[in-house]
């Protein structure tokens, strides 16, 4: 199968058979005893008509990743090009040259602004993938000079919420757009319960059973321990946390928040470190997945696809 790209180059997508993706992905991992989590058996059985994927090499040693209703959004991040890439429904490829400077970090779909929102350190940058235009929010600024670390979306509420790059975080800064100027303002920052023997990794604005809330992973470099939180998203009050396996803390751990009717996994969480997944189902068990490579990102497209970044390509996966 061929993928057709703007610069009338040719990818070419390996389909993988169903039975190497069945095993690749169940294959169990070792137990931590560091996770306060159950392990049960995996929801993903050995049925070949579970799941099916295809692989599109493209390789990029600062990955980002990011969808809407219809794209794809990635980037090529390699010595010689540092350009977007934007694949649609139908596997069809364009590669946009980038004016962003800055590496960037984090990517997302804004749904009420019907674009892509690109983060570096210091900046936000819209992408809209129609017109193809890249555009600064030269007003989101940091407020205390403190790099950018991640940003979440509430589309509830048409507002950013950003945490910064920094051991014992005070605030997470929530930034609305208004309706007078168009302009987005600080309308809030919400205060963290931190020590200063942590940081946060990621945060992830959720919907789930009419309730908004706020999910993070956090660091503590005393305890050697990553863990997930769950968070009321107006009040910032915590009121679930989870133990995660593993002590590295170069490279962080993100997660997904998973909607398929056909599997009951509510969380898929990765490190790049290393290719194991946790996956968290609506008990808050734990079942353990093995990839056959480091994930950098993943997210769930449309109902039954789930996107997966590696360093040298991209794995769409099609639960069936």
């Amino acid at each position: 199968m061929k993928l057709i790209c703007s610069s009338n180059n040719m990818l070419i997508v390996n389909s993988l058979p169903q039975t190497h993706v069945i095993k690749q992905m169940t294959a169990p991992i070792d137990n931590d005893k560091s996770s306060n989590l159950q392990v049960s058996e995996s929801i993903i059985d050995n049925n070949i008509n579970s799941i099916s994927a295809i692989k599109i090499p493209l390789v990029s040693s600062r990955p980002i990743l990011a969808v809407s209703q219809n794209h794809i959004l990635v980037n090529e991040y390699t010595n010689k090009r540092k350009r977007l890439v934007l694949i649609n429904e139908h596997l069809q490829i364009d590669f946009i040259n980038s004016p962003i400077k800055q590496n960037i970090i984090d990517a997302l779909w804004n749904d009420v602004e019907k674009k892509f929102f690109l983060l570096t350190e210091t900046n936000i940058f819209t992408f809209n993938p129609n017109t193809k235009v890249i555009e600064s929010i030269s007003n989101i600024r940091s407020k205390d000079i403190k790099p950018f670390k991640c940003f979440t979306v509430s589309n509830k509420q048409s507002s950013l919420l950003i945490a910064y790059d920094e051991w014992e975080p005070k605030f997470i800064d929530r930034w609305q757009k208004t309706n007078e100027n168009n302009l987005w303002i600080l309308s809030k920052r919400h205060s963290l319960n931190l020590t200063n023997n942590e940081f946060i990794g990621i945060i992830l604005a959720i919907n789930q059973d009419d309730c908004s809330n706020l999910a993070m992973t956090i660091y503590n470099n005393l305890t050697e321990q990553w863990r997930m939180e769950l968070r009321h998203i107006e009040t910032l009050i915590c009121f679930k946390k989870i133990l995660l396996p593993g002590s590295d803390f170069i490279d962080d751990y993100r997660m997904i928040s998973m909607n398929n009717v056909t599997l009951d996994i509510k969380w898929l969480i990765h490190s790049s470190a290393n290719s194991k997944i946790i996956a968290i189902d609506s008990k808050w068990n734990i079942i353990p997945i093995n990839y056959d490579v480091p994930v950098y990102r993943m997210i769930q497209f449309k109902e039954n696809n789930l996107i997966i970044r590696t360093k040298n390509r991209i794995d769409i996966h099609f639960f069936i």
